[in-house]
């Protein structure tokens, strides 16, 4: 995996903010998932099933973007956040991905509000790197 370009700070004193509303499963029109895994986590320790650390996923409609955000890193920490995007000429993906990363208490040194989904990798696995996975492993889903 290569390492990323960005990095990420969290701020455990800062308040989350999620929206269950921001979750779109039975209205959106497209759906991506992004699940961030440790590949050095014994599959046997949990009855051979390996469970995302982080996880994103993005709803899409015509006029809009929504991100969830749930991160279960062990002791590291535990957060989630919800963000959304609408208008146009830009990607809203990121945008919305970049609100939820803000709104689960965590600070990028590069905003990827409008950058792709190779920012959305690459703040995913600065994330990873905060957490302390040495070896992430990225799982996208119906890109």
């Amino acid at each position: 995996m290569r390492t990323p370009e960005n990095s990420a700070s969290y701020d455990a004193t800062k308040k989350t903010k999620f929206s269950s509303s921001h979750r779109k499963e039975k209205s959106s029109m497209e759906f991506e998932s992004w699940s961030v895994v440790d590949m050095d986590q014994d599959p046997y320790e949990n009855s051979r099933e390996i469970y995302g650390k982080i996880e994103l996923r993005l709803f899409h409609t015509d006029a809009r973007a929504t991100a969830c955000l749930w991160i279960n890193c062990g002791d590291k920490f535990h957060t989630q956040g919800s963000g959304s995007a609408g208008g146009c000429g830009y990607h809203r993906g990121s945008a919305a991905a970049d609100e939820a990363i803000r709104n689960a208490g965590l600070t990028l040194a590069k905003v990827i509000d409008g950058c792709g989904n190779s920012a959305i990798t690459d703040a995913l696995l600065a994330i990873a790197a905060l957490a302390g996975i040495k070896r992430p492993g990225i799982l996208h889903a119906h890109p």
